[in-house]
Formats: structure tokens, sequence, C-alpha cells
């Protein structure tokens, strides 16, 4: 098992005990905590960090992604706080759709998710997120489209057969 993430977080909670003003090692923490599903923690220092860097979109968007984790639903505002802010970004914009869908919002969240794969077409991620708004679109022919194309790619092979099975 990989133990580097509980060293680089040992580091910066120390590093944070001793100076808590460091903002650099505090989003690296709140990173890491998101990267290693530790919702919780990730929330707690990506809040304090947006108290400090209120317009931050990195800082909005992580955040809306772990509320939506969490089921919090502040996510769905968040998400679109950062998704007003950098309406060209394709991870943000992946995020807000994304959490649009979730939120039964399914004809903006495609409409959005549509947006983010013009941004970055060769994200297999954000392309399962739009076969899935697709499927809740009840476009399955389009989302077959999608989901044929990343299994034949090896992309997100396990989660793009789950939706196929469901066309």
């Amino acid at each position: 098992q990989n133990k580097q993430p509980e060293v680089a977080i040992d580091l910066l909670v120390k590093e944070l005990a001793n100076n808590s003003a460091n903002a650099r090692a505090q989003l690296m923490l709140a990173n890491l905590y998101q990267n290693t599903a530790q919702y919780d923690l990730a929330a707690k220092h990506f809040e304090s960090l947006l108290s400090k860097q209120k317009g931050s979109v990195v800082i909005l968007n992580n955040l809306a992604l772990i509320y939506s984790q969490l089921g919090n639903p502040k996510a769905l505002e968040l998400a679109k706080k950062a998704f007003k802010k950098a309406p060209k970004s394709g991870i943000v914009a992946d995020t807000y759709g994304y959490i649009l869908l979730k939120n039964n919002k399914k004809q903006q969240g495609l409409k959005v998710l549509q947006q983010a794969s013009e941004l970055i077409p060769d994200s297999s991620k954000i392309q399962l997120h739009l076969a899935e708004a697709y499927i809740a679109n009840k476009n399955r022919a389009q989302a077959r489209l999608i989901l044929q194309k990343l299994i034949d790619n090896n992309q997100e092979k396990t989660e793009a057969s789950k939706l196929m099975e469901q066309l």
C-alpha cells in the first residue's frame, strides 16, 4: 500500500501547526484529503481557504465537488459561482454540469456538460458524465456512441460498461 499520501499529510499538518497562515500548505493538504476521499477534512480546509480567498475558482470548484460527494446542498451554489467566474474552464463546466445533473436539472446539466466536452474533448471523465446526461435526457443513441468509444479506447471502461448495461 502506498504510504506517500499519509507521509505528505503528516508533514503538511505539522507545517500548518507551526504556521497556520501558510495558504499553500493548506491548499496542498486540502487536495490530498480530497484525493484520499477524506471529504470532511478536505471540506474543512477548503472552507477555511475560501474565507480568505472568496473569489478563487479552484477553491470554489473543489469545495463544490466535495460538497457534492458529501450530499451538501451548497454544492450547486458553489459550482454555479465557479462556473460564472470561469465559464471557459472545461473542468469547472464539468463540475457544474455534473452537479446540475445530480440535482435533477437534466437539460441544463446536459447543456453545460456539452460545453465542457467541447472545451476538453479528450477528457474521458467528461465524456462519461456527458453520456450520463444523455441517458438522463433519454438520448440513448448519443450515450451509446460515447460509451462505446470509451470502452474501445479502454478509458473509464468499468464505469462506461456499467452505464452501457443500463441502455
